[in-house]
């Protein structure tokens, strides 16, 4: 688990046991200025932070810098900072273009764009993208952005305060079309613009959330009192008035779009989801495959609504409507979920298949279960017996990928501010202390499981005393006994059976003889792997240089 914050970047095991690397503040975060240059203060905010899965970690460190980190997945070292854009908050990984697409608040310093694209190959290469959205450049642009390989070349973008979602063309990178969500329908008619944007591939639908505007400060307005950003000149029917829009009408009674459902191929409007419960709808969610849409709702997180992604050009239909038991003391029309996560994985013989929530309200998870049939069971945890203080909305909620560890932040503002939750036992099992933590990412080096996988097949052989696959359950790729001995291999280790998978320990000696025969590239990998290299000592120090391999 990767835990970025004041104390920079550091790196743990799973359970929290060990740390296993860091990156200092002094190296990882910005100094910046806010007054003109009059003073200049080291910045560790940490806005967005995106793992591209094979190489790299990015990172957003601070507002007002112009700079993009990029860490290690291997060391978790700082590989470099480099320029972008300034104040820039979402960033999107590709992998089918193997980019990382970031979405700039401005124009960016490095051209007229307001995104910039990097190769998370070569992070240093450039790559340039003209990207623009207006050509006022007073004008701030940050949003929203979604990609997905089903979009293929194509994907989405909302800037704050307008109304056009719009699809990029990503081996043009340029906008291909404006999507004028608003138009001449009179139910749009108080849209102001759009904000936050989820995806599911599975209908190849958008589902957006509306902004608003609203009149305060005066008798008779949508809200008696304009909050501490105050009020400004806003047009509403024709006529100009003092108010807002955007965040600040979130919830209020000009709030009544919600979150539009948008199909991308049509490029047309399906329908709204304005209401959860009796409360405004705060934002939608899309589980990772993209079947279930999430909708929580502006009530203290009375509600969530978990909706089935059904056939492309059709609303998406109410699968469950779920009340949870949390504290709503003083938080009744506001959003309490900052964040989430999905767990689907198998430990041992343990199939885990939940939505884990957190309210920002209390110091309490809900393990929402989906690995019964119908309506899932909610189970909850207590890991801090006192009344929740701190900012709200700063908790963040992330599985330890594989693994049965989910972490739970905050509030920043107090000590003991890390709880790890063990998902099999349902207990919570260790508190942390980390300064000011604003981002968990939990970090799979899927390059290095692919690696993992080409070597095993390349240098194991079949047993007859081998467990059998059903036929059925086996990938069309494994098409020869070899072949078919290593998938078995990788699926005991995935499932948590150890006996099964170290009955291959045994035939070592063919096995190595069988390496000793690869290609250099090969004995390389395979050499440089403890658990290889351990078994085959002789026949890696025999054909590897010493000084391309690990210690002896």
């Amino acid at each position: 688990m990767w835990v970025f914050g004041a104390e920079g970047v550091q790196v743990y095991s799973p359970d929290g046991s060990e740390m296993i690397s860091q990156v200092t503040p002094d190296k990882a975060c910005h100094t910046v200025s806010r007054d003109g240059g009059v003073t200049y203060t080291l910045r560790c905010d940490w806005y967005d932070v995106v793992s591209d899965g094979k190489k790299y970690i990015w990172a957003s460190v601070a507002r007002g810098s112009t700079k993009i980190n990029v860490f290690s997945i291997k060391t978790g070292g700082l590989i470099g900072s480099f320029d972008t854009c300034n104040s820039f908050y979402d960033m999107s990984y590709n992998p089918l273009r193997e980019e990382m697409w970031v979405h700039c608040g401005g124009f960016s310093e490095k051209v007229q764009t307001h995104m910039d694209v990097f190769s998370t190959i070569a992070p240093s290469a450039p790559v340039t993208s003209s990207v623009v959205f207006h050509n006022n450049t007073e004008m701030r642009t940050y949003g929203r952005l979604a990609t997905d390989p089903e979009m293929g070349d194509y994907g989405l973008a909302t800037v704050y305060g307008d109304t056009n979602l719009y699809m990029i063309d990503l081996a043009g990178r340029e906008v291909e079309t404006a999507i004028d969500l608003k138009g001449n329908r009179t139910d749009f008619a108080k849209l102001n613009g759009l904000y936050d944007l989820a995806y599911s591939p599975v209908n190849k639908h958008a589902f957006v959330r509306s902004q608003v505007c609203c009149t305060c400060g005066f008798e008779g307005a949508d809200a008696i009192e304009c909050g501490r950003y105050g009020a400004g000149n806003i047009t509403v029917d024709g006529a100009l008035v003092r108010g807002q829009c955007g965040r600040h009408c979130e919830g209020g009674s000009t709030d009544t779009i919600g979150v539009i459902e948008v199909d991308t191929i049509s490029q047309t409007v399906v329908g709204t989801h304005p209401l959860i419960g009796s409360g405004a709808v705060d934002s939608a969610f899309t589980s990772p495959d993209g079947k279930c849409i999430i909708f929580f709702g502006m009530d203290g997180g009375e509600k969530v609504h978990i909706y089935e992604a059904g056939a492309n050009g059709e609303k998406s239909q109410l699968m469950y409507d779920l009340t949870l038991d949390f504290n709503v003391t003083n938080v009744e029309d506001d959003p309490v979920y900052s964040d989430h996560a999905f767990v689907k994985t198998t430990i041992g013989d343990v199939d885990i298949d939940l939505l884990v929530l957190s309210s920002s309200n209390e110091h309490k998870l809900a393990l929402i279960d989906f690995s019964t049939m119908g309506e899932p069971s909610i189970k909850y945890v207590t890991f801090k017996d006192e009344i929740k203080v701190g900012r709200a909305r700063t908790r963040q909620v992330e599985w330890v990928d594989g693994t049965q560890y989910v972490w739970i932040s905050g509030p920043r503002e107090i000590q003991d501010n890390i709880f790890i939750i063990d998902l099999l036992t349902g207990e919570h099992v260790k508190t942390m202390s980390i300064n000011d933590p604003r981002k968990f990412v939990s970090v799979v080096n899927y390059d290095l499981l692919g690696l993992t996988e080409m070597i095993e097949r390349s240098v194991m052989a079949p047993s007859d005393d081998d467990y059998t696959m059903s036929p059925s359950m086996m990938p069309l790729w494994v098409d020869d006994e070899k072949k078919k001995f290593n998938y078995r291999r990788a699926t005991f280790k995935s499932n948590g059976d150890i006996k099964q998978y170290k009955n291959w320990d045994k035939r070592k000696n063919k096995r190595c003889a069988i390496l000793a025969k690869e290609d250099i590239f090969t004995i390389i990998e395979a050499c440089n792997d403890s658990e290889i290299s351990n078994l085959c000592k002789e026949t890696c120090w025999n054909n590897v240089p010493n000084a391309i391999l690990l210690p002896k």
